[in-house]
């Protein structure tokens, strides 16, 4: 198996006596092959996600300051730590940005919103 021009992983087969695969089962190689790849790309995607959770729990857990989620869509803010800063987050505030923004600020944290979503998105 060769993943960004690197060999990867060779998966071998071996029959007793010298013989030639039928099609039949060349394929059924190619397809455990492909599923193998596919299942080792998917334990190295969720040790990724482990690896990024554990990162964020952590910094979480040492973080001084108030610390929020935000909704993919930016839409609801949730409190994650901050020792009710802002004490009526305990809940999902869909109303965030009216609500905690000062009006004048608030086309600066959307650009800014939309900026990151953007670098986000175009990587």
């Amino acid at each position: 198996m060769i993943e960004r021009g690197r060999l990867e992983a060779v998966m071998y087969l071996n029959h007793g006596e010298r013989r030639a695969w039928s099609n039949d089962e060349l394929a059924l190689i190619r397809e455990v092959a492909r599923r193998t790849r596919t299942a080792i790309a998917r334990l190295a995607a969720e040790a990724k996600i482990r690896t990024s959770e554990e990162q964020l729990r952590a910094f979480t857990l040492a973080f001084s300051g108030a610390l929020y989620e935000m909704s993919a869509n930016w839409s609801v803010m949730y409190q994650l730590e901050g020792d009710d800063f802002l004490a009526d987050t305990k809940v999902a505030e869909p109303d965030w940005l009216s609500k905690y923004i000062h009006p004048v600020d608030q086309p600066l944290v959307l650009e800014a919103i939309q900026t990151g979503v953007s670098d986000v998105l175009s990587r």
